[in-house]
């Protein structure tokens, strides 16, 4: 990651991320839904920092679309997720932001069924 080419984005994302700090944290399973599945080497039980703005779902039904034919479904048990459902434009989403620098941890081991999307479980740390 180029740390020069987020400079011109340090103030906006300051102010968005003290606005995120004010609202209650969010504790339960969100998803998250990559269209194009990864050769994952995560480890067993490997622990990862994701340093971007996450945006999930508490509803599965909304992650679906997101799938593609050959994605990968993330369950993801947060402790500190920001639900933004009331100010979003499309409320039904029910979107649920995680921060930068969320630390979470693989719990299961991938699982694919039927050639379909391969689901993978982590916890927020």
């Amino acid at each position: 990651m180029d740390r020069e080419a987020l400079r011109p984005w340090l103030l906006y994302l300051k102010l968005f991320i003290t606005a995120l700090n004010k609202l209650p944290s969010f504790k339960g399973t969100v998803w998250r839904g990559i269209p194009e599945s990864t050769n994952f080497n995560l480890g067993d039980y490997a622990v990862q920092t994701w340093w971007a703005v996450t945006s999930t779902s508490k509803d599965l039904k909304i992650i679906e679309p997101y799938l593609g034919e050959t994605g990968a479904l993330y369950a993801i048990e947060t402790i500190n997720g920001k639900d933004i459902s009331q100010y979003a434009a499309i409320p039904s989403e029910q979107e649920v932001i995680l921060m930068p620098g969320t630390r979470i941890h693989v719990t299961s081991e991938p699982l694919q069924v039927n050639n379909g999307p391969l689901m993978l479980s982590f916890e927020e740390w």
